[in-house]
């Protein structure tokens, strides 16, 4: 199968839009791990399945590009009936209401009822969907980002139940949200340590606008055509994703010292005892991104993810 590299093509392909290229990168990683929908997975730890599910959260001032980047890759995804890609804003109470539906629904081809609650959620405002987050509400999105089925009764909805989930979460806001919405003790566990921050204060540099035709309706439709067979083919890819020994052995030297060097940033000291599994859910997306008929993580695979990694967290 011929060998591509879709964060990069996508990093490219949405070079003329002004926002920056490390929220163009990101919005690239998320829209791979949901496409893969649940349908691979890598282990760390024997017996243990580990799914390359993410929650991305671009931070930075108002302006600066944060809403396209997660526009095109909602457009690339819309190409794609297997994913459960949720409205650009939606409330908790909704987006929970959904996962219900989602695992009841039925498989065209086959006729079987899914029993997968998959959802990407592409938001361009993270405070619509967390207004004021709630323990109950951290508490749910921690545990259905780690993919296990999640069960609760609540006075208003009755029952909540999400089975086999696989949540992707994209979204955007700004730096005045925090003093708001977490607060400093929530980052020590639960649903901040799970979030990947990508800040960003870079104004793409200007340049004169093009002035080129562009569609009444559809926006990022030439992104989304590029991407749309090179998806598709991702979006067929199923099982178990194993590691290049040389891969595994360049990661099990880094777990061992600790990933150095970790962010100084007090509130991040949860964050950091989970750097290890946000690595290697990456290395799965950046192995397949790069050939989705290999289905093995190779050292420059991992060794990629760890370098995005550090590039987008804080000193």
């Amino acid at each position: 199968m011929e060998k591509v590299d879709l964060i990069e093509d996508f990093v490219a392909a949405t070079a003329h839009i002004p926002a920056p290229e490390r929220f163009r990168r990101w919005a690239a990683l998320g829209a791979v791990s949901a496409v893969l929908n649940r349908n691979v997975w890598t282990s760390i730890v024997e017996d243990l399945p580990l799914f390359p599910n993410l929650y991305i959260l671009f931070v930075a001032k108002p302006a600066v590009g944060k809403s396209l980047p997660l526009l095109a890759a909602r457009a690339v995804l819309e190409t794609q009936p297997e994913v459960n890609l949720g409205p650009d804003q939606i409330t908790h109470e909704a987006f929970v209401q959904s996962l219900g539906k989602a695992a009841a629904s039925v498989d065209e081809q086959t006729g079987e009822i899914k029993s997968k609650a998959s959802a990407a959620l592409f938001l361009t405002e993270w405070g619509t969907f967390l207004r004021e987050p709630k323990n109950d509400e951290l508490a749910m999105l921690a545990a259905l980002y780690d993919n296990t089925n999640y069960e609760a009764v609540t006075i208003k909805r009755g029952k909540d139940f999400a089975e086999n989930p696989y949540i992707v979460i994209v979204a955007a806001c700004t730096p005045n949200w925090f003093a708001e919405g977490f607060r400093p003790n929530d980052y020590e566990q639960g649903l901040p340590t799970r979030i990947l921050m990508i800040f960003s204060d870079a104004v793409k540099e200007r340049k004169p606008f093009s002035f080129g035709a562009a569609k009444q309706v559809g926006a990022f439709s030439k992104v989304a055509a590029q991407f749309q067979a090179p998806f598709d083919r991702l979006g067929r890819v199923e099982g178990y994703i194993g590691w290049a020994e040389d891969a595994g052995t360049w990661y099990n030297d880094m777990w061992l010292k600790g990933f150095p060097p970790e962010p100084k940033e007090p509130l991040l000291s949860g964050y950091c005892g989970r750097r290890h599994l946000h690595v290697a859910k990456l290395a799965v997306l950046f192995a397949l991104a790069r050939d989705p008929g290999a289905k093995i993580i190779g050292l420059s695979d991992v060794q990629r993810a760890w370098e995005v990694l550090r590039e987008a967290e804080p000193d």
